[in-house]
């Protein structure tokens, strides 16, 4: 497929994307309920805190939770912070330790309005589109807990890529992040420069652009994925990733099955 009919089908399909999302999996109403009940879209026994669960920040509650998260972890080291949007391209997902926040990452859906990496890097992305790459960001990761901080970064991590590879069908993540990560998310997801230094107005402060191609990840999540124990041996977060019986799970929670495969729209 070209690329004005890809963008196209992109742009037709991110906006039922997530209305289908948004209307089946966050809220159920118990019978004789006076209220809705907020279902969390993954509940994680197997690592401490044992009341830990991945929520959609759907309703207000939530997306105060990621706003103050955020604000709290970018606020101490000197970088601006907005509100998180009301955007229908965006999915953003909050972890807690019951009601406490303790982790957030969005995901934005390559879209009409662009990607926030644009702003900054108008011609990097204008290049990926017209390589025929199908693009998703993400945005405004922040993680507050010492113990256990690695296994929640790459949990997180790897439930918004469930999101953005199995549910959007995306062929690459890219990511604005502080220079002094570069070397992190490099080493440790396997993520590539594609963007010079440049100032981020958002945040007033210093970014580089990084990319990462979706089925190298899905590759490596194959290969170690649930193996937490070659973390520390090979240097990685995808050992502490979630193992492939769970990704099917999680992925089922998006409504894979409602949405086009990757091959039926490029």
């Amino acid at each position: 497929m070209d690329t004005a009919r890809l963008h196209h089908a992109l742009n037709e399909q991110t906006p039922r994307l997530l209305g289908d999302l948004h209307r089946g999996h966050l809220f159920t109403k118990p019978k004789g309920a006076a209220q809705h009940e907020e279902t969390p879209l993954i509940e994680v026994p197997g690592l401490t805190p044992s009341n830990l669960a991945i929520h959609l920040a759907e309703n207000r509650m939530r997306r105060d939770q990621a706003d103050e998260l955020v604000d709290r972890m970018y606020g101490w080291r000197g970088y601006m912070t907005s509100p998180l949007a009301d955007d229908a391209d965006c999915v953003t997902l909050v972890a807690c330790d019951d009601s406490e926040p303790i982790a957030t990452i969005s995901v934005g859906l390559d879209s009409p309005n662009g990607l926030n990496a644009e702003q900054l890097y108008p011609d990097v992305v204008a290049e990926m589109r017209a390589s025929g790459a199908r693009l998703c960001e993400f945005t405004r990761f922040a993680v507050d807990r010492a113990e256990n901080s690695l296994e929640l970064l790459a949990l997180m991590f790897h439930v918004a890529f469930i999101f953005a590879r199995r549910r959007y069908g995306g062929t690459h993540i890219v990511a604005e992040v502080n220079p002094r990560h570069v070397q992190f998310y490099s080493r440790m997801l396997g993520f590539q420069i594609c963007g010079p230094q440049r100032h981020c107005e958002r945040v007033d402060a210093p970014a580089v652009l990084l990319q990462l191609p979706l089925a190298y990840g899905e590759q490596q999540i194959a290969r170690y994925g649930g193996r937490p124990e070659l973390a520390r041996k090979i240097r990685s977060l995808y050992p502490m990733s979630l193992p492939a019986s769970e990704v099917d799970r999680i992925a089922a929670r998006f409504c894979v099955s409602s949405m086009a495969a990757p091959a039926d729209i490029m």
